[in-house]
């Protein structure tokens, strides 16, 4: 599944840009205002992917005539832009077995499963994981789980999966499938599967007992990839490090015509990013950014490789109204 997995694994919330650019915009306040969290929760670890279910209400092709994007409306949770791409599964979860890409009709109900990423245009954008159609009435939706841990316990397999909290109990009379007619049941640590399950204990973490699990295929991980500023694709790339975009800040910054200070005093290394309404200000060897009277934590700290480029989080550029999102073409920064 490439960046999509990967992104959904632990790119942070705070690539959906929690703050507006209008807020950034504003005056800062007294000097004496003490500085407040954007999130006290943007270092707690996010889930492998976020469940969302609505209508289709459009489809874009590109010349080929494949579908790239798909545009889709909830009552509970708005319209949202789906990319899709070569490496985006579905799912039949009446018949618990692969569908394919017939199911993205307008007007049809479907679950997705999509990456945490999401851009702050409107309606927002992110990548489709896995679709869910030909849901019966008494079935709850199959669930999307990377499988962080697998183990014996008791003649049992204990699948752990969403950062620790649920635990799958699997046995003998499990049913097991793979997605692809001659993919593989064998279940990894980091593969992705989809769960056919009722109830989960209260306990933590919670445990279910799958009727049915089917395992994913797992495509190859090909990084880096591109860095797309206002849509054209850049020389330079990006660097995935434990799961967390890293961008060569002053490339990006002038890029998006922005502009790029540095400051070194008491061998402590600043960083501020200017742009026409609002600033950001790193400091090498940490994971917060400020901006205004905020302040906002990183996904990772900022570092500078020698012989003098910084590299920091992509979701620094969203405390300066900059839309980051990842798409099928690579980590996209739009101004």
């Amino acid at each position: 599944m490439k960046k999509e997995q990967i992104a959904a694994l632990t790119l942070s919330a705070a690539l959906a840009f929690g703050i507006s650019a209008s807020t950034l915009a504003a005056d800062s306040g007294p000097v004496n205002v003490v500085p407040t969290l954007i999130s006290q929760q943007e270092t707690a670890p996010l889930p492998d992917s976020v469940l969302y279910y609505g209508a289709i209400s459009g489809i874009s092709r590109n010349e080929k005539g494949n579908i790239t994007r798909v545009q889709m409306t909830s009552e509970s949770k708005g319209e949202v832009v789906l990319y899709v791409s070569e490496d985006t599964l579905y799912v039949d979860a009446g018949e618990r077995s692969a569908a394919d890409v017939s199911m993205l009709k307008e007007g049809a109900g479907l679950y997705v499963f999509h990456s945490p990423l999401m851009a702050t245009s409107l309606p927002p954008q992110t990548s489709a994981l896995v679709f869910v159609g030909n849901m019966p009435m008494d079935m709850g939706c199959p669930m999307y789980h990377e499988i962080e841990k697998v183990e014996k316990r008791n003649g049992e397999t204990v699948v752990t999966t969403d950062n620790g909290g649920l635990e799958l109990y699997l046995t003998d009379e499990t049913e097991m499938s793979a997605y692809a007619k001659d993919g593989s049941t064998e279940l990894k640590a980091g593969g992705h599967v989809m769960a056919w399950y009722g109830a989960v204990t209260d306990s933590l973490p919670g445990q279910t007992r799958p009727s049915h699990v089917m395992v994913l295929p797992e495509a190859e991980v090909q990084a880096p990839e591109a860095i797309l500023i206002n849509g054209e694709k850049q020389a330079y790339t990006y660097r995935l490090e434990d799961g967390v975009y890293m961008v060569p800040v002053r490339a990006v910054a002038e890029a998006l015509g922005l502009e790029v200070g540095y400051e070194k005093a008491d061998g402590v290394q600043t960083i501020t990013i200017t742009g026409k309404d609002s600033s950001a200000v790193v400091t090498a060897h940490s994971a917060e950014a400020k901006s205004g009277d905020q302040i906002k934590v990183l996904d990772a700290e900022v570092y500078v490789e020698e012989p003098g480029t910084t590299w920091a989080p992509a979701d620094v550029f969203s405390l300066l109204g900059v839309s980051v999102a990842e798409t099928a073409d690579g980590l996209s920064f739009t101004k």
